[in-house]
């Protein structure tokens, strides 16, 4: 049996698994935060029923966007700096997705994404991390 301090180029690493596997961090949380696609895919469910006419979710949040942000910090207690990263993050995946709904069902999802940002703020308030374990 072998006794002392092992000899390992390992030991004096000080490098995050992302680092190791090749992984920017921004891109790395980028990707990460593709976990609320299925979220925005029920609140905006809604599409293209025939006749019906239809709004671009990505344009719901531009036109909310202000009140997205300010309802979300006021309720959650957080800075407007913390809330503006996810509804940037909503409108680009609400956007590569080409999730749309039912000109009807403005108030519902708008509501819903309100819910949904506000969510993410406080696990991001309470853990530091706007993904959730």
């Amino acid at each position: 049996m072998l006794s002392g301090p092992l000899d390992s180029p390992y030991q004096s690493r000080t490098y995050t698994l992302i680092e190791y596997y090749g992984e920017d961090i921004d891109n790395f949380k980028d990707k990460a935060l593709g976990i609320y696609d299925e979220d925005l895919r029920r609140i905006f469910s809604g599409a293209s029923n025939g006749h019906r006419r239809t709004v671009a979710a990505e344009d719901l949040i531009r036109r909310n966007r202000r009140f997205l942000v300010s309802t979300i910090s006021e309720w959650t207690g957080a800075r407007e700096k913390v809330v503006i990263p996810v509804i940037s993050k909503f409108f680009t995946r609400c956007k590569e997705l080409d999730l749309a709904l039912s000109s009807e069902g403005e108030g519902y999802s708008l509501a819903s994404l309100t819910a949904l940002g506000t969510t993410v703020v406080m696990n991001y308030l309470h853990t530091g991390r706007y993904i959730p374990d």
